[in-house]
């Protein structure tokens, strides 16, 4: 956990000319314990960060809010990941 934290924040560091506050996360894991610590270090850095372990809430997440980026761990045999980008482009071509 240590190296991922040390990772974003090297990335965030790399990206020093861009304003956090303006991007919109979405973290889908389905290991609750995962997803928050996720959402913590992203949240710590300045990110909007919104935090899920169920397809079905990201699904819903995505249809009210434009997300910049989405962070998802994902077992192919449960998580339909396609379907959840498409609805968060989907999203993107409809917003003004």
């Amino acid at each position: 956990m240590q190296k991922l934290r040390l990772f974003w924040r090297c990335l965030c560091n790399q990206l020093s000319n861009v304003d956090p506050a303006k991007i919109y996360v979405l973290v889908l894991d389905r290991n609750p314990k995962s997803a928050h610590f996720i959402g913590e270090i992203l949240h710590s850095s300045g990110y909007r960060v919104s935090v899920t372990t169920h397809q079905s809430e990201a699904v819903a997440l995505a249809k009210e809010k434009l997300f910049n980026l989405v962070v998802k761990a994902f077992d192919p045999d449960t998580v339909d990941a396609i379907a959840l980008m498409n609805t968060n482009l989907s999203a993107t071509d409809s917003a003004p």
